[in-house]
C-alpha cells in the first residue's frame, strides 16, 4: 500500500533568520519535494530565506510582556497583544481555505498562532522546541499550559526535553538533526585565503554578537587577552552585532588590550563552511543554557574542534576531550587553559576535529531527522483518527 501523501503547513513569524529557520527550511524543502507543503512566513528576510508559499506583511514583532493587575491577574501589554491579534487574523485569513493534515511550527510565538489555527480547524500541531524561552516566567508557562498543551512537542536536545517535562508539560521527544549537508572541511589555506584571514592560531565564534555574557562574549574576550601575544593568535567573530552593541564591543576589545587582533564580519549560510574550516577552534561559552549550540555542530562537521560551556544542550554536542573541551560558564581562566591546550596541541586538535565530524554526521544526520519527523506526522494523524 503506497504511503499517504501528506499536506503540511509550516508557520514561522520570526523577524530574523537563525538556526531554527535553517532547520525549518530543510524540513519544508524536503516535504515540498516528497509531499505537499505550504509555508507561511513574515515578509522580508525570513520569507525570502525560506522561499515561503505565503509572505505576509505582519505588524512589527513584539514579545508578549505581561503586567500584573490587581494583585493576581496577569494581562498582556496592549501594544503587543494588538500586534499578535492582527498577526493571527492575517495568518487565519491566509490559511482558512487550505486543506492540510498537520501544522508544523518552531518558536514560541509561531507556536501560539499555529495552536490557535489548529484548534479552530481541528488540525494537529507539531511544535519544534528550540529554546527555553516558553519556560521563562509565570505568564509564558500559563500560555504553554492553556494554549499549547495539546501540541505534539519535539525538542532539539535532551536539555530542552528535560526542562519541559519537569515543568509538567507532557511528553517531549528529542529529534536531533539540522541542515549540516553544506558543512564539510575545506583546505585551511584555501579557506583563509578566500576570507582574507591571516596565518596564525585563529579562535572562532559564530552567531549573533550579544552584550554581556549571554553568549559568553566578555568571557571570551577576557580569556583571549590572556593568551601570549607572541603566539600570533587572532579572535575571529562571524556574525552581526545586536543593535546598539558594536560601539561598546569595540570599547571592550580596546580595554582588553587586543585591538588589532580581533576580526569581525558576516557571511551567508552557504559560505559558513569556509569560516569553520579557516579557524583552529570554535568557541561558544554561553552563560545561560543553550538549546543546543548549532554553531558547534556545524564546526565539528567541518572537522574543527570546539570549546563549549557546560550549559544546556552544549554538553550534548561536545564530547569532552574527544571532540572538544567543556568549561564552566563565566570562567575565563578555564577557557584560557582550554585555548592554550588547543594552541599547543595541533595533532590532538586535528584528531578531535576528525572524531567530531564522524560523531555529528551520525547523531545529527538530516536524513534521520526527516525520517523521524515524517513518522511523527503519521503518528499524530493516527491519534486523531485521520491516518
Amino acid at each position: 500500500m503506497p504511503a499517504m501523501r501528506l499536506r503540511i503547513l509550516y508557520i514561522d513569524i520570526n523577524p530574523v533568520v537563525s538556526s531554527p529557520e535553517r532547520r525549518l527550511k530543510l524540513i519544508f524543502e524536503h516535504f515540498k519535494k516528497h509531499h505537499c507543503a505550504f509555508m507561511i512566513a513574515r515578509k522580508g528576510e525570513v520569507s525570502s530565506f525560506l522561499k515561503s508559499t505565503f509572505s505576509l506583511s505582519l505588524p512589527p514583532f513584539h514579545s508578549l510582556k505581561f503586567k500584573r493587575k490587581r494583585g493576581r491577574l496577569w494581562l498582556p501589554e496592549f501594544k503587543a497583544f494588538l500586534s499578535h491579534a492582527q498577526t493571527f487574523f492575517r495568518i487565519y485569513k491566509t490559511a482558512r481555505n487550505l486543506d492540510v493534515d498537520v501544522i508544523h511550527t518552531t518558536g514560541f510565538y509561531s507556536a501560539i498562532h499555529a495552536a490557535l489555527l489548529g484548534g479552530i480547524k481541528k488540525i494537529p500541531v507539531v511544535w519544534h522546541l528550540v529554546d527555553f524561552w516558553p519556560l521563562r516566567g509565570i505568564p509564558n508557562r500559563l500560555v504553554v499550559r492553556l494554549l499549547l498543551k495539546d501540541t505534539k512537542k519535539i525538542a532539539i536536545s535532551e536539555s530542552i526535553k528535560g526542562a519541559f517535562e519537569r515543568s509538567g508539560f507532557g511528553r517531549v521527544e528529542v529529534v536531533y538533526g539540522g541542515n549540516i549537508d553544506g558543512f564539510f572541511p575545506e583546505p585551511k589555506k584555501k579557506a583563509r585565503k578566500k576570507l582574507n584571514l591571516p596565518d596564525g592560531f585563529l579562535v572562532g565564534y559564530s552567531g549573533k554578537i550579544f552584550p554581556g555574557d549571554k553568549k559568553g562574549i566578555k568571557t571570551l574576550l577576557h580569556a583571549f587577552s590572556m593568551l601570549p601575544e607572541k603566539r600570533n593568535a587572532y579572535l575571529v567573530l562571524c556574525g552581526e552585532f545586536v543593535e546598539g552593541y558594536e560601539k561598546n564591543f569595540r570599547e571592550d576589545v580596546k580595554e582588553a588590550g587586543i585591538d588589532g587582533r580581533v576580526i569581525q564580519f558576516s557571511l551567508p549560510p552557504d559560505k559558513m563552511r569556509y569560516f569553520f574550516s579557516a579557524v583552529d577552534v570554535t568557541v561558544l561559552v554561553s552563560e545561560k543554557e543553550e538549546g543546543l549550540g548549532m554553531s558547534l555542530v556545524e564546526s565539528l562537521a567541518c572537522e574543527t574542534p570546539v570549546i563549549g560551556s557546560k550549559a544546556g544542550g552544549i554538553e550534548e554536542v561536545v564530547k569532552d576531550r574527544e571532540t572538544g573541551i567543556l568549561v564552566p560558564p563565566k570562567d575565563h581562566e578555564s577557557l584560557k587553559n582550554a585555548l592554550l591546550f588547543m594552541m599547543e596541541n595541533p595533532e590532538k586538535r586535528k584528531k578531535m576535529g576528525k572524531k567530531g565530524r564522524e560523531d555529528v554526521l551520525l547523531r545529527f544526520s538530516p536524513e534521520r531527522m526527516l525520517k523521524r519527523i515524517e513518522e511523527i506526522y503519521h503518528e499524530v494523524l493516527s491519534e486523531r483518527g485521520r491516518a
